[in-house]
């Protein structure tokens, strides 16, 4: 996929020394909303949306990339997908979805290891197998907190992600304590969602 080159990303725009409008804020939400809509309308689940992975421009625009964990999902395990209008799957035969021929007859399963650690869902910390679109928009709500932190009168050294956990095992051990099992709690990423204390 070629596209062309950007101003910057969201995540080196939360790093510099600026602030932000809530009018800024909120254009950007929503042209990233925008764009995901219209990949959830394709079927397409990204599964790694995080700051770094959203291209922006002095204008606002928005533009997703990074699709290198994302899936497409079949057309009959999203069938509210047939009656979204002007869509990419809204014209035509929506049961016909190109499959590759020696993979046809294989079991489609959704893997859990993706999503960047504090851009991921609770439900994929959780290890459900059955995930919908909803990781996505989590993670843009992850990215939307980030946003608020450039807002007048907040402080560059306090922006950061929302939840900053150390490891989500078995997914994402710490990575100072790999081979230590003391470290590597189920909750880690979990307790810093909930506010709980492991220790």
């Amino acid at each position: 996929m070629v596209m062309e080159i950007c101003d910057s990303d969201l995540k080196k725009l939360c790093r510099t020394d600026v602030t932000l409008t809530p009018l800024h804020i909120n254009t950007l939400l929503y042209n990233l909303l925008v764009g995901l809509k219209y990949l959830h309308s394709a079927g397409i689940y990204h599964r790694d949306l995080k700051p770094a992975n959203c291209l922006v421009n002095q204008d606002c625009s928005v533009k997703i990339c990074d699709f290198g964990l994302s899936r497409a999902i079949e057309a009959a395990e999203q069938p509210h997908l047939h009656a979204l209008p002007n869509t990419p799957r809204g014209e035509g035969d929506h049961d016909a979805v190109p499959g590759v021929p020696h993979t046809q007859r294989l079991k489609r399963n959704l893997t859990g290891h993706v999503v960047t650690r504090w851009y991921r869902a609770p439900e994929l910390i959780l290890l459900q197998e059955n995930y919908t679109e909803a990781i996505d928009i989590w993670s843009v709500g992850c990215i939307y907190a980030e946003l608020l932190g450039m807002l007048e009168g907040t402080r560059t050294q306090d922006r950061g992600p929302l939840f900053p956990g150390s490891s989500c095992f078995p997914l994402s051990p710490d990575h100072k304590h790999k081979t230590d099992y003391k470290y590597h709690t189920p909750g880690a990423q979990l307790a810093v969602l909930l506010h709980l204390d492991w220790s």
